[in-house]
């Protein structure tokens, strides 16, 4: 028998085995895979039942949902249903709504319109007064008696107080009745000689009896007529209602303010009080407050054309007051003009260099 002997065989062998192992690890592998991809399919399967379980719920829950949707359109439709209660009201409340707002909005409207119609009245009624004023600027109002030369003697005596005579027009005013004079109305050509008239008018009183009794008055609207008498009205009741020192009261008023401000005090001016009359009531009224508040007049000599001591300089009895004089009245008016000089200290204040105040008193 003869053996022969395969050199490969070995080889072969060892190759089987080892491709036997790859085989069986790679099965195991396979099958290891194969359970993990089920086992997560498994898990997915069971999150996308859950899944749907819910989807099934909200599917349910959008039904009921949209169930109650219908009911409450359902009931919405019948609420709103012409005829039914509420919309009866709401209906009644629009129409209510609408007379209301109506109103109000009627109401104040009405109320601006009322209210713009007060102030162009307002205004027109400035306007007019304005106008009326203007148109009587020039004009004055005589109380000469009655005649038949009227326009004649009223040239003359205001030849006698201006030099400027031209007037556009004479004219009484009113209808004539017996023992009673019209005033007689006077249109001049300027403003400037119906003001020189009426500032010269103080001159009658020299010239006659019969013209002393003449007044020279402006011409006055109804407006500023009514209000003339409402303040003369209104100065006789208070004083009728005051018991004493009506004339001087807010003079000594004036007086307790200035005392407290100052120890020099000056007062100059018309007093329309003839001082020098020392039995004269008012005089000595005004004479006692000067002495009260230790005041002297310093004006001693008349300052009227008609006499008297009428226009004063009162000042503190340690006041300073030099080279007083009196000039003739009738120049600029029938009162004199008054002149007096005063020693007046002037505080004069420097800084100096350190930041300190000087003070300097000059006269």
């Amino acid at each position: 028998m003869i053996k022969i002997s395969n050199p490969i065989w070995p080889t072969w062998t060892a190759m089987q085995l080892k491709m036997r192992f790859i085989r069986n690890k790679t099965v195991s592998n396979i099958r290891l895979l194969t359970k993990t991809v089920n086992d997560n399919n498994n898990e997915i399967k069971l999150k996308v039942d859950h899944i749907n379980d819910a989807n099934i719920s909200l599917k349910h829950e959008l039904d009921m949902i949209k169930n109650m949707i219908k009911d409450n359109d359902s009931k919405l439709e019948k609420l709103y249903e012409p005829g039914s209660k509420l919309s009866v009201e709401i209906d009644h409340f629009k129409s209510e709504l609408q007379k209301t707002w109506a109103s109000v909005v009627g109401q104040e409207v009405k109320k601006g319109m009322q209210s713009i119609n007060v102030e162009v009245k307002t205004v027109q009624k400035t306007l007019e007064e304005a106008q009326e004023i203007k148109e009587r600027e020039k004009n004055m109002v005589f109380n000469v008696t009655e005649g038949d030369n009227d326009r004649d003697r009223v040239k003359e005596i205001i030849k006698k107080l201006s030099s400027d005579s031209d007037m556009k027009r004479i004219i009484r005013l009113g209808k004539r009745v017996e023992s009673t004079n019209r005033p007689i109305l006077i249109v001049m050509d300027n403003i400037s000689a119906k003001e020189l008239v009426i500032k010269s008018s103080y001159k009658l009183k020299q010239m006659s009896e019969e013209l002393s009794k003449v007044w020279i008055a402006n011409d006055l609207t109804a407006e500023q007529r009514s209000g003339l008498k409402s303040l003369i009205a209104n100065a006789k009741s208070r004083e009728a209602a005051c018991t004493g020192g009506f004339l001087y009261r807010e003079l000594v008023a004036v007086l307790e303010i200035i005392s407290l401000l100052s120890n020099n005090v000056v007062l100059a001016g018309d007093f329309s009080v003839h001082v020098e009359k020392h039995m004269d009531p008012h005089s000595v009224s005004l004479c006692e407050i000067f002495g009260n508040f230790n005041l002297v007049n310093r004006i001693n000599e008349p300052t009227h054309e008609l006499g008297g001591v009428l226009d004063l300089i009162i000042t503190s009895m340690s006041f300073p007051v030099f080279d007083i004089r009196v000039l003739p009245p009738g120049v600029f008016s029938d009162h004199g003009l008054v002149q007096a000089c005063l020693s007046i200290d002037q505080v004069i204040r420097m800084k100096k260099k350190d930041g300190s105040i000087l003070e300097k008193h000059e006269s």
